[in-house]
């Protein structure tokens, strides 16, 4: 029996669909992790930093930010961490850490300034100290966008909402009007 007229362009969409849909899916999720560790450096960066100023080896900094709850940010220096009771190294962490999220820009920095510093034996509290600054601009900088976004997203809500009841309290009215004077005829 022959497809009806068509089936086959239906096909090659929902193909489509089905095939580009789980790559967006793949890159949403990835955005929003970015932005969940850059989020989250805001706050922790800034807590490695004071630890490592008030006189902490870099190590314990790690163990005791990472010691409190956290979100992907602290998962990653817990991979530095696990990498280094392994290797004593804490560069192959941090080289660990880049690698596996060469697209958040202000972490794989923090990490390669680190490596660059730890190699160096320079001194790590100045470090930390630049990416701290920096850290709480992006966080800052991306809540900012956060809430142009969700200042949208509600506008979009609010007009769509306020169409409808408009629509009801107009329309309604005027279509009973018609629908009862045709009635009565």
């Amino acid at each position: 029996a022959p497809l009806p007229y068509g089936t086959g362009s239906l096909g090659l969409l929902v193909g489509s669909i089905g095939f580009l849909d789980p790559d967006s899916e793949v890159a949403a999720a990835a955005e929003k992790r970015r932005r969940q560790i850059i989020l989250e450096m805001g706050y922790k960066v800034p807590e490695l930093r004071v630890a490592v100023r008030s006189g902490k080896t870099f190590q314990v900094a790690l163990r005791y930010v990472t010691s409190r709850p956290g979100g992907p940010f602290v998962k990653e220096l817990h991979r530095v961490l696990a990498v280094y009771d392994i290797t004593a190294d804490l560069g192959r962490g941090l080289a660990a850490v880049i690698e596996r999220n060469g697209l958040c820009e202000p972490l794989v920095a923090l990490c390669g300034d680190l490596m660059a510093v730890l190699a160096e034996g320079g001194e790590v509290g100045v470090a930390l100290e630049a990416h701290a600054d920096t850290a709480q601009h992006e966080q800052r900088r991306l809540l900012r966008q956060q809430g142009q976004d969700n200042t949208q997203q509600m506008t979009y809500l609010v007009t769509g909402v306020t169409l409808v009841v408009i629509l009801l309290l107009v329309a309604g009215p005027a279509l009973w009007t018609v629908v009862t004077s045709l009635g009565g005829m």
